[in-house]
């Protein structure tokens, strides 16, 4: 009965596990039918400045109070534009547009990431070569290009071939969004796709000489692996079924795998907040507050523009856990909506929860930014001395906060 529902009228549990890809960092929604409709918007691009032409495909997609032609929403329309401009126009015109749409409309935002998923892969089989793509791609859009690149070219990789990590992902690759930790993690989702296997992927990941660079690479196999279970599978008749990979991987991975796999419970059970919570009760002392974080991650579709809603919501489950849960769906609605959002919600938070919420995304402002003055410019946003403070002298190599790459 779903499939006859429009997007509008259909309950908010049947895109539960699908949007937490949209919103921090999610795969792609599908093939979208490409058609010749943008060749004189491509063509206007190499004729006009900047600015018009980018406004001029925000009307085309997001057409005020006129709708969207029957059959397509936004998302498609401009994924369709912009893989006309490919063809049309070459991948660097493309991508630099993709990066203008995402700081000019906000709509665009919403569907960002999942857009440049499409694109990147689609700029990848044009160029052909795995460091001039890496090389066209931006920070913009939660590193959708990093990942997007680095999963089709170890895709195609043959097994009997080991990633060259060094190459791939330089250890000085720091600061202004080519991170060496997004790199690492991009590397992660492709090597689910390169060994078909979680444990060969993981094993793979030790190849990382820093620390960092193996967790956040790990991060993306168990990202992935979830994302890769909803396409392919259908839901469980038992919505646990799925955490019991989580138990056979190392312990110290553990947290991590149950923070992604915790959505498949909410994907199983038709969306429901209960079994989600009731599973992460189930787990051990040391990987229910993953667990829990994982839950905030989960509701960010729910509560996205109603984050209010989201602070009883965690409170549903075990009290002492409420707080990881917060810190969830701040750390990913700050990669989907802005690290202004994200320090909005730190401020409705009790003290304490404030206080390691600052500490969260100050984690997320070190890992995009390595000049101190940006950092402690960025911090300012916590709001209140002790706030701002908690965010500045965060460590990376600290145990808490513990922020997942969306």
């Amino acid at each position: 009965m779903d499939a006859m529902l429009g997007p509008s009228q259909r309950p908010w549990w049947h895109a539960a596990c699908p949007a937490v890809i949209r919103y921090a960092a999610w795969w792609a929604v599908g093939a979208v039918v490409l058609a010749t409709g943008s060749q004189a918007f491509a063509e206007s691009l190499s004729t006009s400045n900047t600015s018009d032409p980018i406004k001029a495909l925000i009307k085309i997609c997001e057409p005020p109070r006129t709708g969207h032609p029957p059959g397509e929403e936004p998302q498609n329309c401009y994924t369709r534009h912009l893989h006309e401009l490919i063809r049309t126009q070459g991948p660097t015109i493309a991508m630099l547009t993709l990066y203008q749409l995402a700081d000019t409309s906000a709509g665009f935002g919403n569907s960002c990431h999942a857009t440049a998923h499409h694109l990147s892969e689609a700029m990848y089989a044009r160029v052909g070569n795995v460091a001039e793509a890496m090389a066209l791609c931006q920070e913009g859009c939660a590193y959708a290009c990093q990942h997007a690149v680095l999963t089709a070219y170890l895709r195609q990789l043959p097994q009997g071939t080991p990633p060259d990590f060094e190459r791939l992902c330089p250890q000085g690759q720091h600061g202004d969004g080519l991170t060496h930790w997004q790199c690492a993690h991009g590397a992660g989702h492709g090597l689910v796709h390169h060994f078909s296997d979680v444990q060969q992927a993981l094993t793979a990941c030790k190849e990382f000489s820093l620390p960092l660079g193996r967790k956040f690479c790990a991060l993306g196999v168990f990202m992935e692996r979830s994302f890769e279970i909803v396409r392919t599978q259908s839901p469980p008749s038992d919505p646990r079924h799925h955490l019991k990979l989580c138990a056979t991987v190392e312990p110290h991975l553990r947290s991590d795998c149950y923070y992604y796999f915790i959505s498949l419970v909410s994907w199983a059970s038709r969306g429901s907040v209960p079994a989600m919570f009731e599973a992460c009760e189930a787990l051990s002392d040391e990987t229910k507050p993953g667990c829990y974080r994982g839950i905030g991650r989960t509701l960010l579709v729910q509560y996205v523009d109603r984050e209010g809603e989201v602070i009883p919501a965690c409170r549903s489950g075990k009290a002492a856990y409420a707080a990881d849960c917060w810190l969830g769906f701040a750390s990913n609605l700050a990669t989907a909506r802005g690290l202004d959002r994200g320090f909005t919600f730190c401020a409705k938070l009790p003290e304490e929860a404030r206080i390691r919420c600052s500490k969260d995304l100050g984690v997320a402002i070190r890992l995009r930014w390595a000049d101190s003055v940006r950092i402690a410019a960025e911090c300012q946003k916590a709001g209140g001395s002790l706030y701002v403070r908690a965010c500045i002298d965060v460590k990376l190599s600290a145990g808490e906060p513990i922020l997942r790459s969306p």
